[in-house]
């Protein structure tokens, strides 16, 4: 065998111990051609794609194997992360559900270009990582949250109905002053309540990419003077007199 065989015989020897080694891994990875998309490798794990992988060809196959994003919306075929890899696009952290028959599983996907070398061509490298247990998670973390915060309203929702029916009750003045207040300092209490649970609404909302911001133009003095009555009662627990 000549040098130029046994340098051959090398590098394929190494490919095929880096094939080995990428088996292992327990992220799904795949190498594609950068002309056609073309899967050169996919390593075992790459099986939670779900059977038949991306199938190509057949036109009743995109009923069957499709993908669709955090909004439910189906990804067109060249706008999924396969073909947008073979074009030489770089991506991190692509969130998408693939369908295929008999289940979906959610996926993280990053991708990346694999340079020349060893006579190798330029090639595109995938790794998937399957999230659908984490997915799963954060649904039953929102289903719980939208539960909890909906049986916290409606007790909150009856004492704001029942504070403001007291203080339309409650004539106005000196006599009633500390009535008043105190009913006052309760409405506002439960408003913040109420506000918390939105915020902690939002919070999941954000998570899912569905918040939307609104913005509105406040009073700073009212959003001061809120905050000073809602500790006023405990200042005063402790002697301390707030202005």
């Amino acid at each position: 065998m000549n040098l130029q065989g046994a340098q051959l015989e090398q590098e394929k020897n190494q490919l095929k111990w880096l094939g080995s080694a990428i088996d292992f891994l327990p992220s799904a990875v795949m190498v594609l051609s950068l002309d056609d998309a073309r899967v050169i490798y996919a390593n075992q794990a790459a099986g939670i794609i779900g059977p038949g992988g991306f199938p190509d060809g057949l036109p009743e196959s995109e009923e069957q194997y499709f993908g669709t994003d955090s909004f439910g919306q189906r990804i067109p075929r060249q706008k999924l992360p396969r073909y947008r890899a073979a074009r030489g696009e770089i991506f991190s952290g692509y969130q998408m559900t693939w369908h295929y028959p008999g289940g979906e599983r959610h996926l993280s996907i990053n991708s990346a270009v694999l340079p020349e070398m060893h006579g190798q061509p330029s090639m595109a490298l995938l790794t998937f990582q399957d999230v659908t247990d984490l997915h799963s998670a954060i649904r039953a973390r929102e289903n719980m949250v939208n539960m909890v915060s909906h049986d916290l309203k409606n007790p909150l929702g009856a004492i704001l109905l029942n504070t403001g029916l007291l203080l339309k009750m409650t004539p106005e003045g000196e006599r009633f002053g500390a009535i008043r207040s105190q009913a006052e300092r309760i409405e506002r209490s439960a408003s913040r309540m109420v506000s918390l649970i939105e915020d902690i609404l939002n919070i999941t909302k954000i998570e899912s990419g569905n918040f939307t911001v609104e913005l509105n133009r406040e009073s700073l003095g009212a959003i001061v003077h809120e905050a000073i009555e809602m500790m006023r009662p405990l200042a005063a627990a402790k002697s301390i007199r707030l202005e």
